[in-house]
């Protein structure tokens, strides 16, 4: 008969160690999804500033590489995780969300009232800034939340 403890501390270095491989797809290269990700949002933000068709012309197509790298990132890793767990990274997906809407806009009143058409442009900048930031703080959460090192 076979000792229960040591089953269980088998069970539990198996958990650990798929926690581990996990952590480490999500990881690597992640600098670079994390700048092309950051870059897609300041564009996105920054294209207020164009005319209406424009502005619609550059939100779509940098929404649908959006969406085509996080395919690109789970197919690479194998792996795809939401911007919405573990619970305490979810604020972070949510801060980004109400920034980048906060400042979609700030950049649309600075244009149509204010009268300052190229307002969008630094904060388009500071949307990637920003949206780069709190991607790596994310990763930084994500990893402490489950498990890994921070």
């Amino acid at each position: 008969m076979t000792d229960p403890h040591t089953d269980a501390a088998e069970a539990l270095a198996s958990i650990r160690q798929s926690r581990s491989a996990v952590q480490a797809r999500v990881s690597a290269g992640s600098w670079t999804y994390d700048t092309v990700y950051s870059l897609l949002i300041g564009a996105m933000v920054a294209a207020v500033a164009l005319p209406l068709i424009g502005f619609l012309v550059v939100d779509m197509v940098c929404g649908a590489t959006l969406v085509g790298l996080a395919l690109w990132w789970r197919r690479r890793t194998g792996v795809w995780v939401s911007g919405v767990t573990p619970p305490n990274a979810r604020w972070i997906a949510i801060g980004v969300g109400v920034g980048f809407v906060a400042l979609v806009l700030g950049g649309v009143v600075l244009v149509h009232i204010a009268g300052v058409p190229w307002a969008p442009l630094p904060l388009g900048g500071v949307a990637a800034v920003g949206a780069l930031i709190a991607s790596r703080l994310w990763l930084k959460i994500y990893r402490a939340e489950t498990g890994g090192e921070a």
